[in-house]
């Protein structure tokens, strides 16, 4: 039976909007979050820095993509995660004073998130034939920045909003973290019913995953460092 053909216009705007969105949050947003929670300018500097390095390093785990699920499967899931850590968060900030939880919960976002933009992005190419990756290179570049200038701006502006309502700076955030959470939610079960099911999107796994995986990985690492000594 042929592969059933879904609408890219279905998934790929929303898509790339979860990838813009999170990130703006983990390396902007969280500048001015932290700061307006108390963290002195030292610290806000070197733990955003910090907490912005998984989509440096997401090469090194990419491959656990590809062996032990579907990368549909892998970003629906990552989009149920972030929805998970936005609440968690919007819990922690309510909390007496800004905690070192905080700051490892916003570790993760961004660990899920950079998972989940590996996991879009090599769908994208699975799903989507060359003509139609040409022709959308330029919407998924759109909805990424849309998500990145809703978040730098209507989101913080939200937060202010509220803050001013309410007198409570941690009133504001937690508001506003809890909406991105409900968002990323809808996203996920938007995803669950509009991603396709392509047929190329299967687990390299052909039989014994874990074993595989200590084969593959260091292949792909000693591969990757040959080519960056050139």
């Amino acid at each position: 039976m042929p592969e059933k053909k879904t609408n890219p216009w279905l998934w790929i705007p929303t898509a790339f909007f979860a990838e813009g969105g999170p990130y703006a949050i983990v390396a902007t947003v969280s500048v001015i979050l932290f700061k307006s929670l108390g963290m002195d300018n030292r610290d806000v500097g070197l733990w955003t820095s910090l907490i912005a390095m998984p989509w440096a390093f997401k090469p090194l785990w990419t491959p656990v993509l590809d062996l032990f699920g579907t990368k549909r499967l892998w970003a629906i899931g990552m989009q149920l995660l972030m929805a998970v850590i936005f609440t968690a968060s919007a819990g922690l900030i309510l909390s007496d004073k800004l905690t070192w939880l905080l700051i490892g919960a916003f570790f993760l976002l961004a660990f899920a998130s950079a998972t989940h933009d590996a996991a879009v992005d090599g769908f994208y190419l699975i799903a989507l034939d060359s003509h139609e990756q040409s022709f959308f290179a330029g919407i998924r570049g759109t909805f990424y920045r849309i998500a990145s200038v809703l978040v730098q701006g209507g989101l913080v502006m939200l937060a202010g909003v509220i803050e001013h309502r309410s007198g409570s700076v941690k009133t504001g955030w937690c508001v506003a973290l809890a909406l991105a959470a409900a968002v990323m939610a809808l996203i996920a079960l938007w995803h669950f019913a509009a991603m396709p099911k392509a047929a190329g999107d299967r687990p390299a796994c052909s039989g014994n995953g874990l074993a595989e995986f200590f084969v593959i990985v260091p292949n792909f690492v000693k591969h990757t460092c040959s080519f960056q000594r050139r």
